[in-house]
């Protein structure tokens, strides 16, 4: 049996991690591929986090167009978050519903944020193995995920790495098992369907290296909070283990597909999680004049001019509370563009309290960062924090020094992402007529390319597909 095109997402892998152990001879398998085919870093989306990244590169367009941005999105009209439903809400399709459409029988297993999709010609499964389970597993046809779980098995985190705020030591071990355990299980599956199918394209995502870089960071980095030095040496490094692991999947899960083409994408990133996201809407209310704790911002969002959405620890987002577009808007459409240039001269005024080092990296302006009709979904700035320390106590200009949670207690988790991400494929592309190694690919690139790959034309994308270089 063959599958002509493979594509293999290694969500939340760390390109300066790969790169590291793959020179070092812990991940031997990947390393041959880098070796031999083309590696290129990706360009991720300014500002936003893993479920931008991983929806802008399934259907091949920017935030703005598929209107995706978090799993709790605001809606203007009531001021409240609303759950956004994987399978009903994107404004734009991934690539593989296109390939079914154009006559290619199409295999998609656990690809991040993606929705499933009903009638495809092929095979979908979502939820099973992932992070952060969006619903409960499911496939199409419906039998696919009763006949994994009943031959393989369910996933033994349950579609999370238990977000709890202590862990004895045996906890720990246990679950960092279990995530290698289901990196071998999918990896079997999968090569069970590869093996006996005859597939145009087959997809396939592991989320394990983001559990474990959510959740075990600080066992990785002994400069993080709260490193366990000495269970460490009891039971070795878990990021390590668990890349190792997905090292050996990959070598089963390729050799299974004998596939004429592979894509392989690794990312968003991980680092130590540096935050100042549990302050943000006190500053903001700050700049604005009001005061409160923070049940007292919230319930009085409506009366502000600008407010903290909820968002990835990596930067903070902020909606402009805007006459015409919110229902209770207060600031005019004309002064739009004066709210938020004095939002970011006074953001850049903000400094860790001890080293006096700013604490905002840089700010992301949605309206001239991303187009498109769904725009006004999005929140209508990012601020990037910077990554060099942490910090525990802000100073705000003209204000008392503001305390902070502890960011090793922050969602529980000690790590969390970088806008690292790279692509390993099998074929070379480029932008032009030659490749440059160090030339960033914009991740809406990807899509097209892999369409192009198949033989299909994808409609109304916002990048052309990568050229095939000889």
């Amino acid at each position: 049996m063959t599958t002509d095109v493979l594509f293999v997402a290694l969500d939340g892998a760390d390109p300066t991690l790969i790169n590291q152990w793959t020179q070092s001879g812990d991940m031997p398998v990947l390393n041959e591929l880098m070796q031999n085919w083309q590696t290129q870093p990706v360009l991720s989306p300014p500002g936003f986090g893993d479920g931008v990244f991983w929806t802008s590169l399934y259907t091949g367009c920017n935030a703005g167009r598929h209107a995706h941005y978090f799993p709790w999105q605001f809606n203007p009209q009531t001021y409240q978050t609303d759950t956004f439903v994987y399978d009903l809400h994107f404004m734009r399709d991934p690539f593989w519903l296109y390939a079914s459409k154009m006559g290619r029988r199409v295999g998609i297993v656990d690809l991040y944020t993606a929705p499933l999709l009903q009638g495809l010609d092929g095979v979908q499964v979502m939820d099973w193995m992932i992070h952060d389970r969006t619903a409960k597993p499911r496939s199409w046809p419906e039998p696919v995920i009763e006949s994994l779980h009943e031959n393989f098995m369910p996933d033994p985190l349950r579609g999370n790495s238990e977000e709890i705020e202590a862990r004895s030591e045996i906890d720990w071990v246990q679950m960092h098992e279990g995530i290698c355990s289901r990196i071998r299980a999918k990896a079997d599956a999968v090569g069970g369907m590869l093996s006996g199918n005859e597939w145009d394209l087959f997809a396939v995502g592991f989320c394990d290296a983001h559990d474990i870089g959510h959740q075990s960071w600080h066992w990785h980095d002994p400069s993080a909070p709260n490193h366990p030095g000495e269970w460490v040496g009891r039971h070795g490094n878990p990021v390590l283990q668990t890349y190792r692991e997905l090292d050996a999947a990959l070598e089963k899960v390729i050799s299974s597909a004998g596939a004429r083409e592979v894509f392989l994408v690794a990312g968003i990133g991980m680092g130590m999680q540096t935050t100042c996201n549990p302050a943000f809407d006190e500053m903001l209310a700050h700049f604005s004049g009001h005061a409160g704790n923070r049940q007292q911002l919230r319930e009085r969002v409506a009366e502000r001019p600008y407010f903290a959405l909820s968002h990835n620890m990596n930067s903070g987002a902020l909606r402009i509370n805007l006459k015409g577009r919110e229902r209770m808007g207060i600031v005019e459409p004309d002064d739009y563009d004066r709210v938020c240039d004095e939002l970011e001269e006074n953001l850049r005024g903000i400094t860790d309290a001890e080293s006096g080092i700013p604490v905002v990296d840089h700010c992301v302006r949605i309206r001239k960062a991303f187009k498109g009709d769904h725009t006004d979904r999005l929140p209508d700035m990012m601020v990037v924090w910077q990554r060099q320390r942490r910090v525990t106590r802000l100073k705000v200009p003209g204000r008392d020094d503001l305390e902070i949670v502890p960011h090793i207690v922050i969602e529980r988790r000690s790590g969390d992402h970088t806008p690292d991400a790279m692509l390993v494929s099998s074929q070379f592309y480029g932008t032009g007529p030659d490749i440059d190694p160090d030339l960033k690919i914009p991740v809406e690139s990807i899509a097209p390319t892999v369409g192009r790959a198949l033989g299909i034309r994808i409609p109304g994308l916002d990048q052309k597909p990568l050229r095939k270089v000889a």
